[in-house]
This record gives C-alpha cells, sequence and structure tokens, in this order.
C-alpha cells in the first residue's frame, strides 16, 4: 500500500459539490464559494431548473443539470468530459438529502476522499458523513474542514 499524506484543504485539490433549485439560492451558492475559493477549488453545482451554462460565472464553477443525463440515467459526453478529466483529493458535498441524479454525480467523481450530508440513502457515498443542522453552507463547511483536520484524514 502507498504511503498516505494528511489532508490539508488549503492546498488539496478540492472540489464543493451544491444542489440548488432556484436563481436565488444559485446566487448564495457562487457568493459563498467565491469567499472560500482556494486556488486549488472547484464548484460543481447541479441546478434542478434549467439555468444559461455558458454564462459566465467563474471559471472555477461547472454547472450541469437534468439535460446533462441520457434518458437512461447516463451522463451525456459535456459532464463525462468533465468528470473524466478532474481528480480530486478532496470531495465536500453540500447537497441536501436524496437526489438521484446528484448521487450519480457524486459516484462519477474521482476524489481520493468524499465527505457529505448524511442521508439514509446516500451514506455509501461518503468517507465520512455528517449529520448537518444547519443550511447555511459557511456552517457546514466549517464543520467539515473542523472533522478532517481533528480526524486527522489521510488520503
Amino acid at each position: 500500500m502507498p504511503p498516505s499524506k494528511a489532508v490539508n484543504i488549503s492546498t488539496a485539490r478540492t472540489v464543493m459539490f451544491f444542489n440548488c433549485s432556484s436563481t436565488e439560492e444559485f446566487n448564495t451558492i457562487i457568493a459563498f464559494f467565491k469567499n472560500t475559493n482556494t486556488k486549488t477549488s472547484l464548484a460543481l453545482v447541479y441546478c434542478d431548473f434549467i439555468i444559461e451554462k455558458n454564462k459566465k460565472i467563474d471559471s472555477n464553477v461547472f454547472m450541469v443539470n437534468q439535460n446533462d443525463f441520457n434518458i437512461f440515467g447516463g451522463f451525456n459526453s459535456r459532464l463525462f468530459d468533465w468528470l473524466s478529466s478532474n481528480n480530486f483529493d478532496i470531495l465536500l458535498s453540500f447537497a441536501n438529502g436524496y437526489d438521484l441524479f446528484c448521487n450519480r454525480i457524486i459516484s462519477g467523481l474521482s476524489a481520493d476522499f468524499k465527505a457529505g450530508n448524511y442521508h439514509d440513502q446516500n451514506v455509501h457515498l461518503f468517507d465520512l458523513t455528517i449529520k448537518q443542522k444547519t443550511d447555511e453552507y459557511s456552517k457546514q463547511y466549517e464543520l467539515f474542514i473542523f472533522y478532517l483536520n481533528n480526524l486527522n484524514i489521510n488520503i
């Protein structure tokens, strides 16, 4: 087994995964991401509404929706190409509840360590799940960082 390295969130290649159902929520996500963005972070945002994907928001934000899936639930070429060309040290999933499309994306993401919000139907997707008592992204992020640092997670 190759030696593992301790997670350092400031230098790890990190993807933050979000799901949203309104333009207001999307704007909140983007504002949060810009505040916490490190040079090695990307945001992957699944919107369950149609949003203009070519709209330039931030070069570190990749937006997807149900049109990025085929009729059988597989990835269309745009999403498949993005997933297969990106490998991460850490996935921090801010997705709440159960969503089949979100779970497919999380399964398809290549990350050495995956952390997300607890839900009984998606616990198998993550290395670490946390029962959140808040919907505030900043508080969730702080909790993820707290556990990553205190559990001395190695990848």
